[in-house]
């Protein structure tokens, strides 16, 4: 199948209905010889980026014995979490939870500070109390996302100073690392901390 894509996003190409094996994939590149698999971030399911207004081949794939009808679907995720920038980001309360958010379609801001992966999420964290606290992104292996964490202090997205990171956690005893992050954060009271979750492509 060919497609041109309306929009800048997130697409995923999903096969239905068929009673054998079979997968959709992504391409772009004008020769059959020559295709390249379009960026695919470490999102939960099969999701590629596109931009708007390039040609991209897809390709529903089985094994050569295998024949069969399906179903094709096509879809294509334009927005933006609602805490992809600083400014916007999603306020965390309590002493103890767990959030889920995602990195579909999220990006980096023009003058965000450096560090981190291509894709990020903004979260802000007022102490309750002094001490040291742990913060982790635990549920993303479930998924098989490589994710970095970082603390910061300030008061907009171009000043701030770094506090704490964590990319690959190693557990003890020097187990191998995980794609998990892990940090500890020695916080006071009644200050405010920004927490950028990202991902490496």
């Amino acid at each position: 199948y060919r497609w041109t894509a309306p929009g800048d996003g997130a697409v995923s190409a999903r096969v239905f209905g068929a009673d054998f094996d079979l997968r959709g994939f992504v391409y772009s590149g004008t020769d059959v010889s020559a295709l390249t698999s379009a960026p695919q971030p470490d999102y939960p399911g099969r999701y590629y980026d596109v931009e708007a207004g390039s040609e991209y081949y897809i390709a529903a794939v089985a094994d050569p014995y295998l024949v069969g009808r399906y179903s094709f679907t096509l879809a294509l995720t334009f927005v933006s979490p609602a805490n992809d920038d600083f400014a916007d980001a999603e306020q965390l309360g309590g002493e103890s939870g767990t959030i889920e958010g995602t990195l579909i379609g999220a990006s980096r801001e023009t003058d965000e500070v450096a560090g981190g992966g291509l894709k990020t999420a903004w979260y802000s964290w007022t102490c309750p109390a002094s001490g040291a606290w742990s913060f982790t992104t635990d549920g993303s292996a479930h998924f098989g996302i490589d994710t970095t964490l970082e603390v910061f202090e300030g008061t907009t997205v171009a000043n701030l100073a770094l506090v704490a990171y964590n990319d690959d956690w190693i557990p003890p005893p020097n187990y191998p690392s995980q794609r998990i992050s892990v940090l500890r954060l020695d916080a006071e009271v009644g200050k405010t901390y920004h927490f950028r979750v990202s991902h490496y492509d």
